[in-house]
């Protein structure tokens, strides 16, 4: 989703402000973050009302009404959303710092530097379950990531919620009287769309909203340091009986500088993202997961397509170090370093400038040093953006032992407004151009690649939404000769009742040969993740072989707080390759829950089971059956304990 934007009216009918700023009202008396908003709790906050298409500018179809003050401790937020159908008001989700994109939801962004760099996101559903998305990023680790609290309850006429969110969960400027960027916006499942206080559609950006005189408190988080020691104990088939232990650590160089480190990191329990069977004839990259990897990630990005860093490429090693945030109110930085001692060293490092919110440009380098060689990568990188469109250009470079010197330029131009989107991309990039901490997939062509989309929501009859977009790229080798050509067009169909029909084709000539492929995905409910059901199904011809895959997949919840998930792939291409990936979650309370995952994939069958308290700001407790990540099972008995401690100074 894009961004976000609100809805502010007060509870006083003679209180109104523009739908540009709010000014930033300090409150005398905290209100009661109870779910029920009382008229002499919110008397005198600030408020707004009223609502837009993110992406279409049309007017919200429901009212919506928030108010929003502050103290020196929490930004306050409450907003009522009426809806003519509270029956299809969804809300599941009930616990702190998870995610919920099947529920209804409100959600806060604001940018206490007012340059629109980066936004901190909050999220609250009917239930007052809650997600924060701190700029920079965040592992999902609630001693570092912090909370807030809120409240929600559905009504006869909708629903209405009320949150408190500390100023500490972020990083912030220094202290003094600011403007700060900010936005409400309200998600109505039922038609799957953000509604944004502010119009910021088509590009619009300085019209996302202003929070005028508000006095950043000053910060204290320099004095902490958050400690995270873990020790785990057991035994295993294979490697007989286990001892382990290690340290994270965090704390705050400045008020919007963060200092991360690990010591002998435990990555043995954290469950590994898996790659689906889905045909490439090139190499594809798993998502991240590791925790120590995840705190500031956004600060290290580079180029989608062709990056010179991704955490991915790191393996285990013995300590590691990190540190993120802002040198000035534009200026972000990120540098990383870790140690394999004798073997390896990975480092890596980024520095960015936001102009006005949709300009900025970066620089990156990233080194790695192993026995016998090294590999050194760099990026300069720019985006200019008015309006609806924006112009970006990157240039990277490699130097590697063996491989030699090589480089990467790419530009071109995007599009996008009132549903529709577009892109134009030149990319040229040497066949020996080899970021070994990066990933780059695909080298040794220049050409051009173009695509172009429209999304049009329909807001009566049986279908909600249509959608096509159609990609062609004509790319040529480096040597000469054809490197690839073709393109493909995506068609989408939803129905009011959220069944989602997607279907395509693609056709291209690579390798000597031409790919060509039909699709065909079924789900529904869309935007549902936990009663669901989707079936894919794609065929074709790929690198001269017939190719067939059956991809059925199914959510359900059984139970409050019982989730099962379960996907299965078989795919006929050359051989027979079948995946099946069955994961399952019980939520005891708000702070215990068992969970296991069983994966069958080429013949071998591996699953684990765990128990694990955590999320109570105390001790956390793992009990692990098995190993997540293991090719297949073996007995394995792991307990594990995280003893969290802060230090003040």
């Amino acid at each position: 989703m894009k961004l976000l934007g609100l809805l502010f009216l007060g509870l006083v009918a003679s209180s109104s402000w523009s739908q540009e700023a709010l000014p930033a009202i300090r409150l005398d008396q905290p209100p009661n973050i109870d779910g029920v908003i009382q008229p002499e709790e919110w008397n005198g906050a600030a408020s707004g009302s009223g609502g837009f298409d993110e992406e279409t500018g049309r007017p919200a179809p429901e009212p919506m009404r928030f108010w929003v003050g502050y103290d020196d401790q929490y930004i306050y937020v409450s907003a009522r959303l009426g809806d003519r159908k509270p029956d299809s008001i969804q809300a599941v989700e009930t616990r702190a710092n998870v995610s919920f994109p099947g529920d209804d939801f409100v959600i806060f962004a604001i940018d206490p530097y007012g340059t629109l760099g980066e936004l901190n996101k909050f999220w609250v559903n009917p239930n007052g379950a809650t997600n924060l998305q701190i700029a920079g990023g965040r592992a999902a680790k609630r001693e570092w990531l912090g909370e807030m609290e809120a409240h929600g309850r559905i009504t006869t006429d909708g629903w209405e919620c009320e949150a408190r969110i500390p100023w500490g969960v972020m990083s912030l400027p220094s202290a003094g009287k600011r403007t700060a960027r900010f936005s409400v916006g309200r998600y109505l499942h039922r038609e799957q769309r953000l509604y944004l206080w502010n119009d910021i559609s088509g590009g619009k950006i300085e019209n996302f909203g202003r929070w005028t005189g508000v006095e950043i408190p000053k910060s204290d988080t320099g004095r902490t340091i958050k400690l995270l020691p873990y020790g785990y104990a057991g035994t295993d088939r294979d490697e007989g009986t286990i001892l382990n232990a290690g340290l994270d650590f965090k704390s705050s160089i400045t008020s919007d500088m963060q200092i991360v480190g690990t010591i002998n990191p435990d990555f043995r329990n954290v469950e590994n993202q898996v790659l689906s069977l889905d045909f490439s004839h090139f190499e594809r990259l798993a998502g991240e997961s590791r925790p120590f990897f995840l705190e500031g990630q956004e600060y290290f990005q580079t180029s989608r397509d062709a990056s010179v860093f991704a955490s991915q490429r790191i393996g285990s090693f013995d300590a590691g170090a990190k540190a993120y945030g802002r040198l000035s109110p534009r200026t972000t930085f990120a540098v990383l370093n870790t140690a394999d001692f004798g073997h390896e060293n990975a480092f890596a490092t980024n520095l960015g400038y936001n102009f006005d919110g949709q300009s900025s440009v970066t620089a990156a380098v990233s080194q790695l040093d192993v026995e016998g060689g090294s590999n050194t990568a760099t990026f300069l990188g720019g985006t200019v953006g008015r309006g609806p469109v924006s112009a970006f250009a990157q240039l990277s470079s490699t130097d590697d032992t063996q491989a030699g010197e090589a480089g990467r330029f790419n530009s071109g131009l995007i599009y996008q407004a009132n549903g529709w989107n577009g892109a134009l991309e030149y990319t040229t990039i040497d066949a020996n151009f080899l970021p070994r901490l990066g990933f780059a997939p695909e080298r040794g062509y220049r050409g051009f690649g173009a695509n172009v989309g429209y999304v049009r929501p329909i807001p009566h009859g049986p279908l909600m939404e249509s959608g096509l977009e159609v990609h062609y790229e004509d790319l040529n080798a480096h040597g000469g000769g054809l490197y690839r050509r073709g393109g493909s067009f995506e068609g989408s169909l939803t129905l009011r009742d959220q069944t989602d029909i997607d279907f395509g084709y693609g056709e291209s000539k690579f390798g000597g040969s031409t790919d060509r492929y039909q699709f065909v995905s079924v789900e529904r409910p869309r935007g549902n993740p936990y009663q669901h059901w989707q079936v894919d199904y794609l065929w074709g011809e790929f690198a001269g072989k017939a190719y067939r895959s059956l991809a059925p997949s199914v959510s359900l919840r059984p139970l409050k707080g019982f989730q099962i998930q379960a996907r299965y792939q078989r795919v006929e291409h050359f051989d027979t390759q079948e995946l099946l990936i069955v994961s399952a979650n019980y939520e005891l309370n708000k702070v215990d829950a068992v969970s296991g995952r069983l994966i069958t994939q080429r013949g071998d069958t591996n699953f684990y089971l765990a128990y694990r308290r955590s999320g109570n700001r105390g001790n956390e407790y793992y009990f692990i059956l098995g190993d997540p990540n293991a090719r297949t099972f073996r007995p394995s008995v792991i307990f594990k304990l995280v003893a969290p401690i802060e230090i003040r100074f």
